[in-house]
C-alpha cells in the first residue's frame, strides 16, 4: 500500500481489544522471551485524529522493519509477512516519529487502533496563490484562524492589519483600502455583493471562519472580471463542508455565542448550517467610557448560514443561504450637545438575506465554465437626533458568468459577464447624508434644508469582460491583460475599462509585479435621483498604477515592496447652485508605498509586519481648495506574531500604530437667536489630525484535546497598556469648549469553544 508522506504527529493511545495499552500481549520488547518461529504474522488498524469525532488521519506513514504503508481515506492500514514476535510500530515520518512495542502472535492479525494529535496548523496563513498571481492580492487562508492576535477570534479582522489597509475609527468593520473611501471598495461573497462585511462594531464577520475557505484581498489594480469600484475589494471564499462524518462545535465569548454543524449528505454532497448571536449590548455599556459622552449603546446582531455542496463529475454545484441582521440603539443621558434642539435617541439597522447558487463545470480538458446568480434583500433604517429619518428597501440580483479556454500550454482567454439589478424604494424626512469632507460642517444640523420623499428606483449594471493569461514562450514573464465594457442604463453612461497586471521572474527567489488599469463606479443611488440629487451625474473614474517586487529572503521568509499611485477625476461633490446640489467637479490622488515581511506558518512561530506610507487629497471643484480625504493616514504599521507552546498552549501579540486621521476643527461661535443656538467658525476642511493611535493586544490559547472532541479556552486583551487613543472630537453647545471621544481603555475578552 502506498500514499502521500506522512505529516508531523504528537501522541498517540492505542487500543488492542478494545483495551488502552501503550505495550499488547506480553509487555515491552526486551522485557519478554522472543516467541518461536512461526508463520508470519500481520498487522492491521486505523488512525484517527484526535479531537475529532471518528475523523480519519489520512495518509500518515505506518512502518514495521521494513515495511512501509501509509493510511487510506478511511485512515487504515495493512501490513502483512511480519515476522512474530516482538515488533516496533513507527507512526510517522517527521524527526521524532512516534514508536509502539507490540508482540505479534504467529499466524494472526494484531488490530490497533490509535488516536494521534493533528498537526499544529492553528495558525493564521497570509500567503498567496499556488500559482503566483500577476495582480496584487494577499490571500488569508482557512487554517484554525481563531488564533489571530487582536482578532477577537475573527478571520476578516486580521485583513485590516495587512499592507494597504488603513485602521478604521474605534476598529469598525471599515474597508478602507489604498486612502479610498468605505463606500469606494467592494465586500464580496464567492464575486457577489453584500452590503456590510462586517457587523456592528467590526467585531465580526458576517459569515463565520468555518465556513470559509479563503479571504481575498486586493488593495487595488484588480482584475476586468470584477468593476463597479474605484478603491479595491474583499472577496470570501467559501469551503467545502466535511465529508468523513459528523462535526460541529458551540462557543461562547464576551461578545456573542454560536454553534456550528457539517457532514455528508449523500454521495458527492455535505452540508453546514450555523448561527450567531451577541449579547454586546449588555456588555458594552460597561466597557465604554462615559467621561466625554454619557450614554447607553446597546448593539446586537445575529446571522445563520445553510450551505449544499455536490460534486458529480466534472460538475459542482453549491447553494448558499445566509442573513445578517444588526440592530443599534444609542440614548445620550448627560452630555451637554453642541446642538440643543438635537433629539438624544438614535436608531440605526441593517438586516440583509441572500440565496446564493454557484455551478461549476469542466466541459473538456481546457474548457472550465462558472455560472453563479445571487438573489437578496436588504434593509436599512436610520432615525436619530430628530433630524434625520432613513428607510431603504431593496431586491438585488446579481448575475456573473464566465468560460475559460485553454488556447495552448501557455495562453488561456477567459470571456464572461458581470450583471446587477437594483430595485428598491427610498425614503428620506430629514437631512440629506453627509458626504466625503462634511463631517465637520460649521452649519448646524437644526439650521439645515431637509428633504421629505420617497423615490422608487430601478439601477441596473451590465458588464462584459475578456482577458488572457500568457505566458510568452512559458517563460519567466506573465502578461494578463484585459478589457472590462460597461452599461448602465438608467445613467445612459457607457464605460470602457482596460486593464494590464504582469509578473516577471528574475531566478528563483525574485518576482517584480505592476499594474496598470482603468476603474469606475456609479454615484450612491440618493446622488442620482430626482428630489434628492442630479440625475445627469455621471460614474467616478479612477486609473490605478502599481509596481513592487516580492523576495524569498529565506524558505520562511518573504519580503515584498509594492509602490502605488490613483488618479480620481469625476468624484461627486456639492454643487454651489442649490437646484443642482451635485456635481462631478471633485478630482484627487493617492499615493503610497506597502511593505510586507512575513515569517510564513508551518513550524510553531508566524508572523508578519506590515508598514503602509500614504497621502490621498482631493479638491471638490477646479477652484476649491485640496485637502485631505476623511480617512487619509500617513504612516500604518502592524507587527504580529504568534508561538506555538508545548502541552496545547500558544501565545499571540499585535502591535498596532496609525497616524490619526483628519478632522476640520472648530473655533467659537456665534449666537443665531432666531435657531436658538451657536453657529461656529470652522477652520479649512480636514486641516487638524487627532493624536496618533498605538494599541498592543495580548491573547494566550490552551487547547485540550480528547479522542472524541477538542475543548480551547482563550483570553485576549486589546490595548493592553490602557493607552488613550482619541478617535473623535466633541464639543460644548458654544464652541468654546472641546475634548476627545477615546476608543476603549482595555478590551478583555474570554472564551470557550467545544468541537468534536
Amino acid at each position: 500500500m502506498s500514499g502521500p508522506p506522512g505529516r508531523p504527529l504528537g501522541s498517540a493511545g492505542v487500543r488492542i481489544g478494545g483495551g488502552l495499552v501503550l505495550a499488547t500481549f506480553l509487555g515491552l520488547a526486551g522485557g519478554v522471551r522472543a516467541a518461536e518461529p512461526g508463520p508470519p504474522a500481520a498487522v492491521a488498524g486505523v488512525v484517527q485524529v484526535r479531537g475529532r469525532a471518528a475523523t480519519p488521519a489520512v495518509g500518515v506513514r505506518v512502518a514495521v522493519g521494513g515495511q512501509v504503508a501509509h493510511t487510506d481515506a478511511e485512515g487504515r492500514f495493512h501490513l502483512t509477512g511480519l515476522p512474530p514476535g516482538p515488533a516496533v510500530v513507527v507512526i510517522g515520518a517527521d524527526e521524532a516519529p512516534l514508536e509502539i512495542e507490540v508482540v505479534l502472535p504467529p499466524g494472526a492479525t494484531a488490530r490497533l487502533a490509535l488516536h494521534v494529535d493533528p498537526p499544529p496548523d492553528d495558525v493564521l496563513r497570509v500567503i498567496g496563490h499556488r500559482r503566483p498571481a500577476a495582480e496584487i492580492r494577499r490571500r488569508l487562508t482557512r487554517a484554525e484562524l481563531r488564533g489571530a492576535p487582536g482578532s477577537s477570534g475573527d478571520p476578516l479582522r486580521a485583513v485590516q492589519d495587512l499592507p494597504g489597509v488603513a485602521r478604521a475609527p474605534f476598529g469598525l468593520g471599515l474597508l478602507v483600502l489604498r486612502g479610498s473611501n468605505p463606500t469606494d471598495s467592494l465586500a464580496l461573497v464567492e464575486g457577489h455583493r453584500v452590503p456590510i462585511a462586517f457587523h456592528f462594531g467590526g467585531v465580526r464577520t458576517v459569515l463565520p471562519a468555518e465556513l470559509l475557505a479563503a479571504v481575498d484581498l486586493a488593495p487595488g489594480n484588480f482584475g476586468v472580471d470584477h468593476g463597479g469600484a474605484t478603491g479595491g475589494l474583499v472577496d470570501l471564499r467559501l469551503r467545502r463542508p466535511v465529508d468523513d462524518g459528523l462535526h460541529g462545535h458551540v462557543e461562547a465569548d464576551l461578545f456573542d455565542a454560536g454553534v456550528f454543524l457539517e457532514g455528508p449528505l449523500h454521495r458527492g454532497a455535505s452540508f453546514a448550517v450555523g448561527a450567531r448571536r451577541s449579547y454586546v449590548d449588555a456588555v458594552l455599556p460597561a466597557l465604554v467610557d462615559d467621561d466625554v459622552l454619557q450614554q447607553t449603546v446597546a448593539p446586537r446582531y445575529l446571522d445563520y448560514q445553510g450551505l449544499y455542496d455536490l460534486r458529480r463529475g466534472p460538475h459542482r454545484v453549491r447553494a448558499l443561504l445566509f442573513g445578517s441582521d444588526d440592530a443599534l440603539s444609542l440614548v445620550s443621558a448627560g452630555f451637554d450637545l453642541a446642538d440643543p434642539r438635537l433629539g438624544r435617541e438614535v436608531e440605526d439597522r441593517t438586516t440583509f438575506q441572500r440565496a446564493l447558487v454557484l455551478w461549476d463545470a469542466a466541459w473538456a480538458p481546457g474548457v472550465d465554465h462558472h455560472l453563479s446568480l445571487a438573489i437578496g434583500r436588504d434593509h436599512l433604517r436610520l432615525r436619530g437626533g430628530g433630524v434625520v429619518d432613513v428607510e431603504a428597501d431593496a431586491t438585488l440580483v446579481t448575475l456573473r458568468q464566465s468560460l475559460a479556454l485553454a488556447l495552448g500550454d501557455h495562453l488561456t482567454l477567459t470571456v464572461g459577464t458581470d450583471d446587477a439589478v437594483w430595485i428598491g424604494a427610498l425614503a428620506l424626512d430629514g437631512l440629506l447624508p453627509p458626504k466625503e469632507g462634511q463631517g465637520g460642517d460649521a452649519v448646524p444640523l437644526t439650521t439645515r434644508a431637509t428633504v421629505d420623499t420617497r423615490q422608487d428606483a430601478v439601477l441596473t449594471d451590465l458588464a462584459v469582460f475578456a482577458r488572457v493569461d500568457w505566458r510568452p514562450g512559458g517563460g519567466a514573464l506573465r502578461l494578463v491583460p484585459g478589457v472590462r465594457c460597461t452599461y448602465a442604463p438608467d445613467l445612459a453612461a457607457y464605460g470602457v475599462e482596460p486593464r494590464l497586471n504582469l509578473r516577471l521572474g528574475l531566478g528563483a527567489t525574485t518576482a517584480l509585479v505592476a499594474g496598470v488599469g482603468l476603474f469606475a463606479q456609479r454615484p450612491a443611488p440618493d446622488e442620482t435621483l430626482p428630489t434628492l440629487g442630479n440625475p445627469a451625474l455621471e460614474p467616478e473614474r479612477a486609473a490605478h498604477l502599481s509596481a513592487g517586487v516580492v523576495q524569498r529572503v529565506t524558505d520562511a521568509v518573504g519580503l515584498e515592496v509594492t509602490g502605488f499611485y490613483k488618479r480620481l477625476d469625476r468624484l461627486v461633490a456639492p454643487a454651489d447652485d442649490p437646484t443642482v446640489r451635485y456635481t462631478n467637479d471633485g478630482e484627487g490622488s493617492v499615493r503610497g508605498l506597502e511593505v510586507l515581511l512575513r515569517h510564513a506558518p508551518g513550524g510553531r512561530f508566524f508572523g508578519w509586519i506590515a508598514y503602509t506610507l500614504s497621502h490621498s487629497v482631493r479638491r471638490d471643484g477646479p477652484h476649491a481648495r485640496t485637502r485631505l480625504f476623511d480617512y487619509d493616514q500617513t504612516h500604518g504599521l502592524s507587527a504580529v506574531g504568534r508561538y506555538q507552546l508545548p502541552a496545547g498552549w500558544a501565545v499571540a501579540t499585535r502591535l498596532r500604530y496609525a497616524t490619526g486621521n483628519p478632522y476640520t476643527p472648530l473655533r467659537g461661535g456665534l449666537y443665531d437667536s432666531d435657531a436658538d443656538t451657536y453657529v461656529p467658525y470652522a477652520l479649512p476642511t480636514n486641516s487638524a489630525r487627532l493624536d496618533d493611535f498605538l494599541q498592543l493586544d495580548l491573547r494566550v490559547e490552551r487547547r485540550w484535546l480528547f479522542d472524541a472532541w477538542t475543548l480551547t479556552a482563550w483570553l485576549e486583551l486589546q490595548n493592553a497598556t490602557v493607552h488613550a487613543n482619541p478617535e473623535f472630537v466633541v464639543y460644548d453647545h458654544t464652541y468654546s469648549r472641546s475634548d476627545t471621544l477615546d476608543g476603549p481603555r482595555l478590551l478583555p475578552t474570554f472564551g470557550l469553544r467545544g468541537s468534536f
